[in-house]
């Protein structure tokens, strides 16, 4: 239920909670169905995971893809794939990122961001994934040249547009320099790995190369010392380097210790997939 202006007990009126939430949730339905295209039922199915009671948040989400060269149709299919984009305030997420936050000062905003929209969508991106570079990873598209040379060296990686592990790419390429990505490169392989084992991880799940060089060591310190696996045993999940060392990968080692120490379960009877694995 949402906050009610505090009125002096005796005056206050009660509003029932279910009707509040009954009013949101037909709202949203109704917003997906005329505004988004949605069926009626995906459109039911959707509003559970969304969270507005007025149309100005997602109108100005909806509105930006539509003042930078996004159909109606197109729009409609960026959202159906990811309701969730509704969600983030385009006019600071975006907008403000790209215009103050970049190299845009002396450029068109407009005009440039149609450049790259038409440069993404000729090199086989699908909208969804423009959609997703330009609502999070908005500095990679703030210079033509420097995201022409990113797409042109993930596609010789073996990267496709159409994966959402392409976008993740850009941002792993554009958030460091040359010689940042260089050391992260020498701290995999300080580890043991040659650069094409770590290009091949990178290739499958690119998230690897966007940690940091702390969290790259940490998390090979305790695989490898620790808990003595082997690099081709760790390679089969890159994965594993996304995930929080504090909060996911040292408690779950503690956990994995103490049983080794009761001798209830055997060395290297596991895999890194316990750090993947969700908590039930």
């Amino acid at each position: 239920m949402f906050p009610q202006t505090h009125k002096p007990y005796f005056s206050r009126n009660y509003s029932n909670p279910s009707s509040t939430a009954s009013k949101e949730d037909s709202f949203k339905v109704s917003y997906l169905v005329n505004r988004c295209g949605f069926s009626l039922e995906s459109a039911s199915s959707a509003s559970k995971y969304l969270h507005f009671d007025g149309p100005e948040k997602p109108d100005s989400v909806i509105n930006f893809f539509s003042a930078h060269g996004f159909s109606q149709t197109e729009t409609s299919k960026v959202v159906k794939r990811n309701p969730n984009i509704l969600l983030y305030r385009s006019d600071r997420k975006v907008i403000t990122s790209l215009k103050y936050g970049s190299n845009l000062f002396n450029k068109n905003f407009d005009s440039h961001m149609a450049i790259i929209i038409k440069f993404l969508r000729g090199e086989g991106f699908t909208d969804s994934n423009i959609a997703w570079i330009l609502m999070y990873h908005s500095h990679a598209v703030a210079s033509l040249d420097r995201i022409e040379k990113n797409v042109e060296e993930l596609k010789k990686m073996g990267f496709s547009p159409l994966n959402v592990k392409f976008v993740v790419g850009l941002k792993a390429l554009d958030a460091h320099s040359k010689s940042s990505w260089r050391k992260k490169l020498e701290v995999y392989k300080r580890w043991g790995w040659t650069e094409e084992e770590v290009l091949g991880m990178f290739k499958r799940y690119p998230w690897c190369m966007t940690c940091s060089e702390e969290k790259i060591s940490g998390v090979m310190d305790i695989f490898v010392n620790k808990l003595g696996w082997d690099l081709s045993v760790i390679a089969r999940y890159p994965n594993a380097f996304s995930f929080s060392l504090e909060r996911r990968i040292v408690p779950r080692d503690s956990v994995i210790q103490f049983l080794l120490s009761k001798e209830l379960i055997k060395k290297n009877s596991y895999s890194p997939r316990v750090f993947i694995m969700r908590a039930s």
